[in-house]
């Protein structure tokens, strides 16, 4: 995933387009549409949003997974 978002970065933001980047960059919104503060924050609401219309539609009542916060003093 993080290389299809690369291979959008480099074509939409730098304009190297490989032969064929069109069918491996994503054909959704993603990191490689940002551009700017403002377009980071829509789309991480629209990416909160979609997860969150996905949860809905799952059924799922249980907060997602985070990442553990064990360490040193955490326990």
């Amino acid at each position: 995933m993080k290389s299809r978002t690369l291979v959008g970065i480099l074509a939409k933001q730098f304009g190297i387009r490989p032969t064929g980047w069109e069918a491996i960059a994503p054909q959704h919104q993603s990191l490689a549409d940002v551009d700017s503060p403002t377009a980071l924050a829509d789309y991480q609401a629209g990416k909160r949003a979609y997860k969150a219309q996905l949860r809905a539609a799952a059924g799922d009542a249980v907060e997602p997974r985070r990442a553990s916060r064990s360490g040193p003093g955490r326990n």
